[in-house]
């Protein structure tokens, strides 16, 4: 009931605030309305069974509908009549100032709801009273209930498609069975007893008495009564004596909309929960008029419906100020800081203001193009290093491998540099460069020559001993040759090469005995020696 409403806006909030200690069977009726969150299906069940007691939600269906007028008064609207349905009329009646204050209202509410429970409480002999809901035309239904023996009446003429009857309990069943028969929908009220019927015409009388005392005023705006379905009277005893009656009688909501209309009543807004009076609304009057809801029922929370109903007004043409529900929040100032922009900032300040682009003569009016500087080239002269040509030239075919020859006649190109940015110092640092580069390349090839001088001796000592194990005669010795001699680097700086070492005989591998030699044919004594020389070199 309007939760979600409350927590969002003072002006809905602050009627539950100002009854905050108000309390009804024990407990204060906020607690009843809005209870803790419980966690078991029949705490669940116990909480709405205690709404739905009648001491509780009629209160409680004044304080929302006491929200809703405040947040209606807040937006500056100002309706040209009211009206309300059963219980409804003493909000409605506040509404157009006949209750001068909140508190008579709720006052005259909870005095209502005590002597409706306490004739609910009184019945006896095993009767119990009930209402329900018939859905069909008032023509139908009265000719159903004439053709029918039980004790029933109308309690409510809601619209075309809707009524209600009232009466005992057991001949409500009956009846709902023969609507059954007639394919007519119905739904039973969850109400304790049969009211707007003679079962509560001692509330009645009790009800006008607690109302004799009080101060009523003359409506400062037309309220519909739904006894007539006219207005209500001016005087004070002739409004007392409708209110109370009202509660013994048939509600004549249908009669009463209809004559709204014609007074010239367009828009409907429904203040309080659901929308029940909305659609007896659209179901009376059609697309004749339109039915606003400020709340939507359980399935949509209410600050939701509420800004619905504002679009609908809105659309409608309604003057509203919605601003107005912002007043209770400050503007939030924040202190204008100038800070240092980039030049790429471009200030708002209308400086183009009254400047279309394109302009209105066309590319005729646009501002012309800066002319071009004209500036001399600057010629700058460069300095080239000529480029170093090399060629190496390897031959591995021979038995013996052959010294590699490496000549080297000019240096590397590099980046063409202005001359007047080469100074000596820069000269010396490229000079140094290309110093250290040469010397990793002649390391790397050297490293690469003697390693593959390497080889060719393993393969040169494998094939000796291979042939001299077939004939008998000792392998031949072989030197390794010098690395060669170091290339000459730019600007006449080099390393000295190492000191050539004499070359280093290689000792032969041991023969095998003669014995074993004879027991094998030559195919395998050569498959056994190359194998025991590869891994002596591996």
């Amino acid at each position: 009931m309007g939760r979600d409403l409350l927590c969002q806006f003072e002006a809905a909030r602050q009627p539950w605030d100002s009854y905050g200690d108000l309390s009804l069977s024990g407990q204060r009726l906020h607690d009843l309305v809005y209870p803790i969150p419980v966690f078991s299906e029949r705490e669940l069940a116990e909480q709405q069974q205690r709404l739905e007691q009648i001491e509780v939600i009629q209160p409680a269906i004044g304080l929302l509908s006491l929200s809703h007028l405040a947040l209606l008064q807040q937006l500056g609207l100002k309706p040209d009549s009211y009206a309300g349905h059963s219980y409804g009329e003493i909000p409605a009646l506040y509404a157009a100032g006949v209750i001068d204050s909140a508190d008579e209202m709720l006052a005259i509410s909870c005095k209502r709801a005590e002597l409706m429970a306490a004739v609910s409480q009184r019945q006896g002999g095993g009767a119990r009273g009930g209402m329900s809901a018939i859905f069909c035309s008032p023509a139908q239904l009265e000719a159903l209930l004439q053709s029918f023996e039980g004790s029933l009446s109308i309690a409510n003429i809601n619209s075309r498609k809707q009524s209600v009857v009232t009466g005992a309990v057991s001949d409500l069943a009956t009846f709902e069975a023969l609507l059954t028969q007639q394919q007519l929908r119905f739904r039973r009220l969850n109400v304790p007893t049969a009211f707007h019927s003679d079962w509560v015409a001692a509330a009645e009388d009790e009800l006008a008495k607690c109302l004799h005392p009080k101060r009523f005023h003359r409506p400062r705006v037309p309220i519909f009564s739904n006894l007539t379905g006219k207005l209500y009277p001016d005087k004070s005893s002739d409004i007392k004596a409708e209110l109370s009656a009202q509660l013994a009688n048939q509600v004549h909501f249908m009669a009463e909309l209809e004559q709204m209309h014609q007074s010239g009543v367009t828009t409907f807004i429904e203040a309080g929960p659901g929308r029940a009076l909305s659609q007896m609304v659209r179901d009376t009057l059609g697309e004749a008029a339109n039915a606003i809801s400020l709340d939507l029922g359980p399935k949509v929370d209410s600050v939701s419906a509420f800004w619905r109903a504002m679009a609908q007004l809105h659309a409608l043409g309604v003057p509203i100020s919605l601003s107005s529900l912002w007043n209770d929040f400050a503007p939030e100032e924040r202190p204008l800081t100038q800070r240092e922009g980039s030049q790429a900032t471009v200030m708002i300040n209308g400086a183009n203001f009254g400047k279309p682009y394109p302009p209105k003569g066309g590319s005729a009016a646009l501002p012309k193009a800066n002319e071009t500087a004209k500036t001399a080239l600057l010629s700058t002269p460069t300095h080239f290093i000529n480029p170093l040509k090399q060629t190496v030239t390897m031959n591995s075919t021979p038995p013996h491998p052959q010294p590699q020859a490496v000549n080297s006649t000019q240096p590397a190109p590099i980046r063409a540099v202005p001359e007047a940015a080469l100074s000596a110092e820069w000269l010396t640092t490229i000079e140094a460069i290309q110093q250290s580069a040469f010397q990793a390349q002649q390391a790397f090839q050297q490293t690469l020559a003697q390693s593959h001088q390497g080889y060719l001796q393993a393969t040169q000592q494998l094939l000796s001993s291979l042939v001299g194990v077939a004939a008998g005669a000792a392998p031949t010795q072989t030197a390794i040759p010098a690395p060669p001699p170091p290339r000459p680097a730019v600007g006449g700086r080099a390393r000295p090469p190492p000191p050539a070492g004499d070359a280093v005989p290689l000792a032969p591998p041991p023969a095998p005995p003669r014995q074993w030699l004879q027991r094998h044919s030559k195919r395998r004594l050569r498959s056994i020696r190359l194998r025991s020389i590869l891994n002596r070199y591996s």
